[in-house]
């Protein structure tokens, strides 16, 4: 899978994974920038996250929003918490 990426930033991709389904729903070159793509799709939707896990790995975020079947990751370069 091809990433899209910022002219001229490094570039961090959000995705949101349903099921078996995985699909990029933005990107960003900051993770503040991430977090708030994640959060306007969860109130795009109605959704009210009753917690947030964050899980690193050495290449990317996974991020838990409590709803057992939906998740997020955010992929990309020198990503921390």
């Amino acid at each position: 899978m091809e990433l899209l990426r910022l002219k001229g930033d490094i570039a961090m991709t959000v995705f949101f994974i349903k099921g078996n389904e995985k699909r990029q729903i933005g990107i960003s070159n900051n993770i503040q920038e991430c977090y708030k793509i994640i959060y306007n799709f969860l109130e795009e939707r109605n959704y009210d996250s009753p917690y947030t896990r964050i899980s690193k790995y050495e290449d990317h975020l996974w991020i838990d929003v409590g709803s057992h079947t939906e998740f997020f990751e955010i992929w990309g370069e020198g990503i921390t918490i």
